[in-house]
């Protein structure tokens, strides 16, 4: 199952959460401080926290240019579409 990932970035620190979007169930919270040295650096620190911890994986979808079929018929089979 594929984890949301909400971001908040704010002036001194960036929380991560990863969602189960389906149970709602949260498998982890991530902190970091934002860094002040500049957009670039901001960007690195939020990829950063989105790698942090290590969780099982799901269903890898190899975008062919069709990924986007795929993701719309998961959503729609649990309804959410």
């Amino acid at each position: 199952m594929a984890e949301v990932i909400g971001i908040d970035l704010g002036g001194t620190k960036i929380l991560a959460r990863f969602v189960d979007p389906v149970s709602g169930k949260s498998d982890g919270r991530v902190k970091r401080s934002t860094p002040k040295t500049g957009p670039a650096d901001v960007l690195d620190k939020i990829v950063s926290v989105v790698d942090a911890p290590a969780r099982e994986a799901g269903e890898v979808i190899e975008d062919e240019g069709d990924a986007h079929e795929r993701i719309v018929s998961f959503l729609e089979e649990l309804k959410v579409l």
